[in-house]
């Protein structure tokens, strides 16, 4: 398994290992009308990804932590779930 879509938690979380994997989720999440990602700009292939899909970027937002910094990988989120889990 390379990459998963949880279709019910918040925006409908997309975390795949690879672009092929992360393309084909993003393609399947947004088949119907009314599809909502929000990833990292820094995952330059998943904007592109989205961007030839004809999405647009709309807002703008930070990452927010508490505490010390963790360590995530943007390039692997196609699609973040909701504000508080990544």
């Amino acid at each position: 398994m390379t990459g998963f879509f949880l279709p019910c938690f918040g925006n409908g979380m997309i975390l795949a290992l690879d672009d092929e994997a992360g393309g084909e989720l993003l393609r399947f999440k947004h088949r119907g009308p009314g599809g909502v990602s929000v990833l990292s700009e820094e995952n330059e292939e998943g904007v592109m990804m989205l961007e030839q899909m004809g999405c647009r970027r709309v807002n703008r937002s930070t990452r927010m932590y508490l505490g010390s910094y963790a360590t995530w990988h943007p390039r692997h989120t196609y699609s973040r779930g909701t504000t508080y889990a990544g």
